[in-house]
């Protein structure tokens, strides 16, 4: 494992001092953690992005492919059979 040095401001090397406490870690196993979930919760967030293109893609797809849809028109129809 390669050791790094970073520059911290004291105020945020005490809250990751108490939170790793807090948590039973030491304090390069609380921050190895933090950037381990931080690259996780990307990983995330592009696998949704990716998600929500292909299903506007098929969305878009299956709008070319049907005609053009009145909702409100249709909505007034259903209610006045009703009536």
């Amino acid at each position: 494992m390669t050791r790094v040095n970073i520059s911290i401001d004291d105020k945020l090397l005490k809250d990751v001092d108490r939170a790793a406490a807090k948590e039973g870690r030491n304090r390069s196993e609380f921050l190895r953690h933090a950037v381990e979930e931080y690259f996780a919760q990307e990983e995330a967030k592009e696998r949704r992005r990716r998600a929500m293109g292909k299903a506007i893609t098929i969305q878009d797809e299956i709008r070319a492919k049907t005609k053009p849809w009145d909702a409100v028109g249709f909505i007034r129809k259903m209610r006045a059979a009703v009536r």
